[in-house]
């Protein structure tokens, strides 16, 4: 092959300026030097039109220009050595006297044998690569390459003596013959690899013209080489299906290279190449960037998975690049299948598919809850899907997931399947790959569209099942409401009345028949027996196992509701709040109970026992003008009655702040919070009245419930949801329930973590502390009670004797009144001065500070 004086020209100037500067500046640097010395060079060839001193000028407006870049880089020596060179071909007056003298001066740079790689660093910029020629190094550092050594005493001769054996070199019909193996990675006779494939070793008669061309075309044989080294050593063992399917990319493409190099190399094809240079002309410009682009893609790919890896492409296809491009769309076509078919068995059937991790979404089979098996994970939607569209893919499956297996929708998921596969296949949302298989185009408006009709059938169709007739999930929260939450006061008042003496028992002593017999009693004697829910109520006995627990403690009022699918909505977690309120209310609704059943035998006692006492306590006050002259006898009446009406206005201010409690937490925080996040959030705000009551019943009545179940009907072909319902995800019912439980639950007053800033105690603490001084009131008054009888007793017996004059031993019976009375006076010391003026008087009266000093809770403290 021979080249003209020009292409020798532009040959030998860039490696005399690789020579000259340092690779650090970068081969866009090189290559932008390059260029302003060959345009300086033309100019020369045009010197008969221009001045050489305007010439001489320009070259030292170009020396000037760079100077900085190397001195700024403290490189003084490397820019007086490039100042030299460069200033030098000022004195030259034609191009073939500055051909000569760049022939000249790559022959005195030339040395040794010279070795050529292609394989570049991982971390190139994929943009500069482009740019570049080509990625091969040599190992002479950055010396021209060359067949023979400098002749000795290349001082002495002429230049054309010393310049004429480089133009000596092997044949270029040899190198064609081998050339063709190792552009297929095949060793040959001339040129052959090593160095673990990473390199080719070029022999010594083979000039520099020569491998300055063959340094550009081999690097195609030595990617093309760790290619297939890469699929050999790769397939059949990797475990992600995009990776596999990037492997079978590959290896369509390399088939495609080898097709074209035997196109080239064969001496009867079309394409036939006879020169070195019609090799690189045929072969660089149309598959180097392929090569490339695949080693880039290859050297990384044990780094990542295979989400990582359509990331990446995907990422390509938007380079600016046109080639790079085209190049990553039509190999993100065929790698995205395998993601396809996950996203497709996902949207269609609600199966999952993704056996390698790459999906947004995953099943935890060691989970056992609805809501704890399926797992979103947002940081693996991949950068072709948008945010809130990979969001209503996950809700798709789901809901797919519960209509069927927990709804058995098992018609309507039917219908919704055929209807979405024919779309799927029958629309313009599709592409095909190089095998017609179909593939979704996910960035599309089509597909977003698609995604947006099957988010609406199915959240339409989901909020029907779970709103309407087959599950009435408002209702049922209702009765949630109702049972966990106490709202029914004349059924848990039988309750608690009729398990008064079974309660008191250790937890494993409880007959659960017995229970079972109150349940029932309680229900037939209050109003829950007009209620159709009311077969659903049971009860559960916690922690009966460790047996040392009264029945006050575990027993709980349950409803059951396992026979719908709401079930597995409302799960075992979810239920635990429940559980913990109905706990907690459950203490005050029994306090509030025994209280006013010790008023009833209050009123009792004093009614009957009392009355003869309360008689006399009479007539002392109407002869109030006795001057204060009181027998003992009449002194202790006066005693008795008073502390008896002290001890029933300690109970009514007990009585009371409990009452104050429950009516805030019943009304205040959970019917209001009911209101706020279930009814307000779940129903259509324009259709509400302002009557908030008559906006629940109006959201369940029949007609409500009919406008449902109508809805139902429409199937999958009609999204228009006539009901007065929002429609909501799965995700969307459980926020909004779980916001409702979390903020009943975590109320001020309820909350551990919350402290009045007063005592530096949190007030569900103080609650405690004020339900325990109750109790002990209720027990020392029960206690009071029964001496007071006692002592009634002995009167009427001392009264008796001494009008039937009877001869007994007054001295046993005042002894035992003594007793009695100290018993009596002990008693009312301990109710009155320790457990109502000590205990509870101070701890109400701190808790009320605390509730003054809180925004929220001022109110409240007004009612204590």
């Amino acid at each position: 092959m021979t080249l003209d004086k020009s292409q020798l020209v532009k040959l030998y100037t860039k490696r005399l300026v690789k020579s000259l500067v340092p690779a650090e500046f970068g081969e866009e640097f090189i290559q932008s030097i390059t260029s302003d010395l060959l345009v300086s060079i033309a100019k020369v060839s045009n010197s008969s039109s221009r001045s050489t001193s305007s010439i001489t000028s320009e070259l030292n407006q170009l020396t000037n220009q760079y100077r900085t870049q190397f001195i700024s880089r403290g490189l003084q020596t490397e820019w007086v050595r490039f100042q030299t060179i460069i200033e030098s071909l000022q004195s030259f007056k034609s191009v073939d006297q500055i051909y000569n003298y760049l022939i000249f001066f790559n022959t005195l740079k030339s040395q040794g044998t010279s070795f050529i790689s292609p394989i570049r660093s991982t971390k190139t910029n994929i943009r500069n690569e482009s740019l570049r020629s080509s990625p091969l190094q040599d190992n002479s550092n950055n010396k021209f390459f060359t067949s023979q050594s400098n002749p000795q005493n290349s001082n002495t001769m002429s230049l054309d003596k010393l310049i004429n054996p480089y133009y000596q070199t092997l044949s270029e019909d040899t190198i064609l013959k081998y050339l063709s193996y190792t552009l297929l990675g095949i060793d040959s006779k001339l040129l052959s690899f090593y160095n673990d494939d990473k390199h080719i070793q070029l022999p010594t008669s083979v000039n520099s013209s020569y491998s300055g061309l063959l340094f550009n075309v081999l690097e195609c044989g030595l990617i093309y080489k760790n290619l297939i080294n890469f699929i050999e050593l790769k397939k059949g063992k990797l475990n992600s299906p995009i990776k596999v399917a990037y492997i079978r990319v590959m290896e369509s493409y390399l088939l495609e290279y080898v097709k074209d190099i035997n196109e080239i190399f064969n001496k009867n094809g079309n394409q036939r190449c006879s020169s070195l240079l019609d090799v690189y002309n045929a072969l660089y410009d149309n598959w180097i960037y392929e090569l490339r682009l695949l080693y880039s893609i290859v050297v990384d790919l044990d780094k990542v998975n295979g989400l990582d890896l359509l990331t990446k492409i995907f990422e390509l296809t938007k380079f600016g690049d046109y080639k790079i491009q085209n190049l990553s769309l039509s190999i993100l076509k065929e790698i995205i299948k395998p993601y396809n078919e996950i996203l497709q068995a996902w949207l269609i059937n609600g199966e999952l598919i993704d056996s390698n991790n790459e999906f947004f979404i995953k099943f935890d089979l060691e989970k056992d809850e609805f809501n704890d098996i399926i797992q979103f994970l947002p940081a693996r939607i991949p950068k072709f899907i948008h945010k809130n569209l990979g969001v209503k893919i996950y809700q798709i499956g789901k809901m797919i997931i519960f209509l069927t297996k927990y709804c058995n929708e098992l018609q309507w998921i039917n219908e919704y399947q055929n209807k979405y596969s024919r779309l799927i296949h029958d629309s313009s949302i599709i592409d095909k790959g190089i095998d017609n298989k179909i593939v979704l185009s996910l960035s599309t408006n089509d597909f977003q569209n698609l995604i947006k009709s099957q988010y609406q059938d199915l959240i339409n169709y989901t909020t029907n099942v779970l709103f309407g007739s087959k599950n009435y999930l408002i209702e049922n929260l209702i009765n949630f409401k109702k049972t966990y939450f106490i709202e029914n006061n004349d059924f848990i008042h039988q309750v608690i009345l009729k398990g008064n003496d079974i309660f008191n028992n250790l937890s494993n002593n409880i007959n659960v028949n017995y229970l079972s017999q109150i349940l029932e009693e309680s229900v037939s004697n209050s109003s829950m027996k007009n209620l159709k829910y009311k077969e659903r109520l049971d009860f559960r006995l916690l922690n009966t196992q460790q047996g040392s627990n009264i029945g006050w403690e575990v027993f709980m009022i349950d409803y059951k509701f396992d026979d719908l699918s709401i079930h597995f909505l409302l799960d075992s977690k979810i239920m635990i709040g429940y559980y913990k309120m109905f706990n907690f209310l459950w203490k005050l609704r029994h306090l509030q109970v025994m209280l006013e059943e010790n008023y009833i035998e209050s009123s009792t006692l004093n009614k009957n026992e009392l009355h003869n006492i309360n008689y006399q306590y009479q007539r002392l006050r109407r002869n109030s003008d006795r001057n204060g002259v009181l027998t003992i006898r009449e002194r202790k009446i006066i005693w008795i009655v008073k502390s008896f009406n002290s001890i029933n206005l300690i109970r009514n201010r007990l009585l009371n702040h409990i009452n104050v409690l429950i009516n805030h937490l019943s009304y205040d925080v959970i019917e209001n919070t009911f209101q706020a996040e279930i009814i307000e959030k779940v129903f259509k705000s324009n259709k509400f009245s302002q009557n908030k009551k008559e906006n629940l019943l109006r959201s369940l009545n029949s007609k409500f419930i009919k406008n449902l179940d109508e809805t139902n009907q429409t199937r999958v072909l009609h999204n228009d949801n006539k009901s007065n319902v929002n429609e909501l995800t799965i995700d969307g019912i459980l926020s909004i329930h779980e916001n409702y439980l979390n903020q009943i639950i975590n109320n001020k007053l309820l909350n551990e973590n919350i402290i009045g800033k007063v005592t530096r105690k949190s007030y569900i603490k103080q609650i405690y502390e004020i339900l325990d001084i109750t109790f002990q009131f209720l027990t020392s008054c029960r206690e009071f009670f029964n001496l007071l009888v006692n002592y009634v007793l002995l009167l009427k017996l001392e009264q008796q004797e001494s009008e039937d004059n009877i001869n007994i031993e007054e001295e046993e019976i005042d002894e035992d009144l003594l007793i009695v009375e100290e018993s009596l006076q002990n008693i009312i010391n301990r109710i009155y001065k320790q457990i109502y003026l000590r205990d509870y008087k101070t701890t109400i009266n701190e808790f009320v500070q605390d509730l003054r000093t809180d925004h929220d809770l001022r109110d409240l403290s007004k009612l204590f």
